[in-house]
């Protein structure tokens, strides 16, 4: 048995080693990032319930810098270092279990943990 939440959270970040190609990316740029959390829960009757889950991963991303309106602010976390910080805070919480959690700019391109 799986649950799933998703969150949009408008944010900053930026790549301070970008390549030639993509040097406008070592700049601060704003994303929509999309967040994705599945994981495996032991039976059916809300052991993680969707609202509170919710909640906590709102909780999550206020731990970051909140600029002005409210936006993130990542610094230089990628969405793959995003995704693998809220793992492993994730697991702190809600112990060891078989999670998903795929982290978006866009909606179009992102990272995938599992």
């Amino acid at each position: 048995m799986r649950i799933y939440v998703e969150e949009s959270i408008l944010g900053t970040h930026y790549w301070t080693n970008a390549p030639k190609e993509v040097e406008f990316l070592s700049h601060e740029h704003h994303h929509n990032f999309h967040i994705r959390l599945e994981c495996d829960v032991k039976h059916n009757d809300r052991e993680l319930e969707f609202i509170m889950l919710r909640i906590w991963l709102k909780k999550y991303f206020e731990t970051h810098n909140v600029t002005i309106y409210n936006i993130i602010s990542f610094g230089w976390m990628s969405c793959q270092k995003i995704r693998q910080d809220l793992k492993k805070v994730f697991e702190k919480e809600y112990g060891k279990r078989k999670v998903k959690i795929i982290v978006s700019e866009d909606n179009v391109q992102g990272g995938i943990v599992e």
